[in-house]
């Protein structure tokens, strides 16, 4: 609210505007009528070289991408399919490194003539039996060389709810005799561009895009993530039908309302569009600057200090929106650097915590071997419970800082998911009931333990909140075989059903469950991220998720996992490593943690091994000289510089008859050994968890022994 002495000011200002304004009134007019104009014209110059940078952005971000077509050409110019195939893993780290060259681009894959991939840089080996054919990146190169195709928006393989989405630019590749290859794709990061946009647009009301030519946005400045298409009916599409090439136009905005002057453009070698934009309001807000101005040169000293006074306060108010941007460019800066401190500080808690977790998981197992007192059995059994609850901690701190691997672990669903009643039942209402349908046979699956726990957790909330009135869920298990469908899906699968009694789903939202950020729940009630993770998870696992549901009667959501023989086989080894199981197998253990190595030694003793304990790496290598090992438990994190995955390595060149198990309770290495074919078990373990990665590495050290 103005205070009394300021309103007497604007009073006497205006008198004295009034005085001074009538003489010149005519020239004003004529003159302010010309700025009007000239700021429109700037407008549009001002667009016209945002065009040009945009152009300019545009050009270097395909045009790396048509390089890598031609590498990627060039990688197979000769080959045959069979040939690509068996060089799959040099292929797929050599498109890896081309990858990872370009900060825009997320992965290159290769595409046989039928739609199955080939080779791909951020995943070995490809789901050779998945079909791409119906996909349009694909289906586009069929009939004829459409040169370079642009799909639309797709969601990111990384599945998580914060990833930004990514488009896919293909073209096709042809054998040596010209016939029809298959079709390259190399899938773009949006939100690399984005960035891009989003510095350069710090103006109010700006508005940046690249889009196909049928109006769907590749990427956008601001994002609108509920925005995916332009319709027919936008200004877009009419200025396409006027001019293919682009041009500038007046139009509302369909997102916010707000009346914007756009300029379209079409890059000349590429099927796409960029887009910018300014609001017509901060246009007319220059202008009245330039109309002030005028006043202060136009008009007696009174008017003048007026147009000057206005001036300050419209750059006062300037400094003050800028002053907020910085402050909250300042505050996102401070939270992630929060955020960055906060996970590093976990992944070094993890790892402490989880070689404390170890010693107290594998000394409550050795003690609850000998027979006690029923009291002193139930202590022991408590001490069991909290250190499991202690690992599940851990599990979800690392989750939550973004440093926890997805490792697939041999899972019996036959025997997982009847172990997550009681979890399930604690997430329910009193008045639901849980049903377990399970045959009594294994139903061996590789997947994410933490993921797959949170998949069935997701299921079971949504299936509470569709039952208000009570009901009954039902989670059934059982061994399929597939023939094509779903998904193209083929082989011998494990589907779990989770079924409820609820309300059921609309048949014409069925499409759509699956969708990111898509719920049918009231706002505040759900994010709509329970079922993309459950289909992401399904996806990631080499299967896929479906979902059948009818008003009135309940919904089913049915995951297909494929059946792992390996899984099978790594149970039952564990199960023949129990009190029985004697390996006679001598160990070398690299571990840091002298408790942690000590109870390592026992647990070993516990199956029929002799060991040797060494705290580093140079200790290790000192021993290798001296013994003969048939195996090596080592932690991946060690003192001294090099890890676990390094003795792996060397073990592997020098000493190919040792068998190598690394241990972690965290480490960003551990991905990387999994991909190498390492046996990694985490800590805390247990002598049952012991036993069966020594039966894996077992037949490799018989194996690498026999070899001459």
């Amino acid at each position: 609210m103005q205070r009394p002495a300021e309103r007497a000011s604007i009073r006497l200002l205006v008198w004295m505007m009034a005085g001074t304004v009538i003489l010149p009134l005519v020239l004003f007019a004529y003159t302010t009528w010309l700025d009007y104009g000239d700021a429109y014209a700037t407008a549009h110059e001002r667009i016209d070289r945002s065009l040009d940078v945009l152009q300019e952005h545009a050009q270097r971000v395909f045009e790396p991408i048509d390089l890598i077509f031609l590498e990627v050409d060039h990688l197979l110019d000769g080959l045959l399919e069979e040939s690509i195939r068996v060089r799959e893993s040099k292929l797929s780290s050599q498109l890896k490194a081309i990858a990872d060259a370009l900060a825009q681009v997320e992965s290159v894959w290769v595409f046989d003539s039928s739609g199955h991939p080939l080779v791909a840089s951020d995943l070995y080996p490809v789901p050779a039996g998945n079909s791409y054919r119906g996909k349009d990146f694909f289906a586009a190169h069929l009939g004829a060389d459409a040169g370079l195709f642009v799909s639309g928006a797709l969601p990111s393989r990384d599945a998580r709810p914060d990833t930004s989405p990514v488009f896919a630019v293909s073209r096709r590749w042809l054998w040596p005799d010209g016939t029809f290859g298959g079709v390259v794709r190399v899938v773009v990061l949006s939100i690399e561009l984005e960035r891009f946009y989003a510095s350069v647009g710090r103006y109010p009301g700006a508005y940046y895009a690249m889009l196909r030519g049928d109006g769907t946005f590749l990427a956008r400045y601001p994002q609108t993530p509920n925005l995916q298409r332009l319709g027919d009916g936008t200004g877009f599409q009419k200025q396409l039908t006027e001019n293919a090439s682009g041009g500038i136009y007046l139009t509302g905005s369909i997102i916010d309302g707000r009346e914007r002057i756009i300029g379209t453009r079409k890059l000349a070698q590429y099927p796409v569009y960029i887009s910018t934009g300014i609001e017509t309001a901060a246009v007319r807000n220059e202008w009245l600057s330039a109309v002030a101005a005028r006043l202060a040169f136009g008009v007696p000293a009174t008017a003048a200090l007026l147009a000057a006074l206005a001036v300050a306060l419209i750059r006062t108010r300037r400094a003050i929106a800028e002053g907020a941007r910085r402050e909250q460019v300042e505050d996102a800066l401070r939270q992630t650097q929060r955020l960055e401190a906060v996970g590093k500080l976990t992944g070094g808690v993890a790892h402490d915590f989880n070689n404390l977790l170890m010693v107290v998981k594998a000394s409550v197992e050795r003690l609850s071997r000998v027979e006690r007192s029923p009291r002193d059995a139930r202590y022991l059994e408590m001490i069991k419970t909290a250190a499991e609850r202690g690992q599940s901690l851990t599990r979800q701190l690392l989750t939550f800082a973004r440093r926890q691997a997805l490792n697939p672990e041999p899972v019996d669903l036959a025997a997982r998911v009847p172990a997550m009643r009681e979890m399930l039942e604690r997430s329910l209402r009193g008045d639901i009931a849980v049903n377990m349908q399970v045959l009594d046979e294994l139903c061996p699956v590789a997947v994410d333990i933490g993921e797959l726990d949170l998949a069935i957790l997701n299921l079971g909330v949504n299936a509470r909140d569709a039952m208000p009135q009570g009901g009954t869920l039902t989670l059934r298990v059982q061994r399929v075989a597939l023939r094509g469908v779903p998904d193209d899906l083929t082989g011998a699968f494990v589907a779990l059903t989770v079924r409820d009694t609820g309300t059921g789903i609309p048949a014409a939202l069925l499409p759509r469950v699956f969708e990111p950020f898509f719920t049918t729940k009231e706002v505040g009630k759900g994010t709509g991220l329970g079922l993309s993770q459950v289909y992401g998870f399904a996806r990631q696992s080499g299967g896929t998720a479906i979902v059948d549901s009818h008003e009135g009667e309940g919904t089913a959501v049915t995951l297909y996992l494929p059946l792992s023989t390996m899984v099978a086989t790594a149970r039952a080894a564990a199960k023949s490593a129990g009190p029985a199981r004697r390996f006679g197998m001598h160990v070398l253990i690299v571990e840091d943690e002298k408790d942690v190595g000590t109870l390592a030694r026992d647990l070993l003793a516990d199956l029929g091994c002799t060991s040797t304990l060494t705290e580093s790496i140079d200790d290790a290598m000192t021993a290798l000289q001296r013994e003969r090992f048939d195996a090596a438990l080592s932690d991946i994190l060690l003192p001294g510089g090099k890890t676990g995955l390094d003795l792996a390595r060397h073990l592997r060149d020098e000493h190919p008859q040792v068998a190598v198990v690394l241990a972690t309770g965290y480490s960003a290495s551990a991905e990387e050994a999994l991909r190498e074919g390492l046996v990694v078990i985490r800590k805390p373990y247990g002598r049952d968890e012991l036993a069966a990665a020594l039966a894996q590495v077992e037949p490799r050290s018989e194996a690498a022994a026999a070899t001459p």
